[in-house]
């Protein structure tokens, strides 16, 4: 006679522990995805869109309030949107070099 296999020999312990409640199965989460990437697109998309239209409005404001001719009033605008592109990789430095230590 063969020896038994082990779904058999499973079969077996299951009749044995009838009185012990079965176990859950783990549940299985599928590695990475892209469930958040919708958002993310949306909100660069949105803060970009609010930038380019805030150039325009800006460049009028320091013309006609600020009496500047364009061409300063565009070197300033150039500077001011260099700065705020450039900041967060500052914040990021800083953050992870010294404020994040422990």
């Amino acid at each position: 006679m063969p020896p038994p296999s082990s779904s058999l020999e499973n079969e077996v312990e299951k009749a044995h522990n009838h009185n012990e409640p079965p176990q859950p199965k783990p549940v299985q989460r599928k590695p990475g995805g892209w469930k958040s990437m919708p958002y993310i697109l949306g909100n660069e998309s949105f803060e970009r869109l609010a930038s380019v239209g805030l150039v325009a409005n800006f460049t009028v404001f320091l013309m006609t309030i600020f009496h500047m001719n364009q061409v300063s009033a565009s070197n300033l605008i150039n500077i001011w949107s260099g700065i705020t592109n450039f900041a967060p990789l500052i914040g990021a430095f800083i953050s992870d070099a010294y404020v994040g230590k422990e």
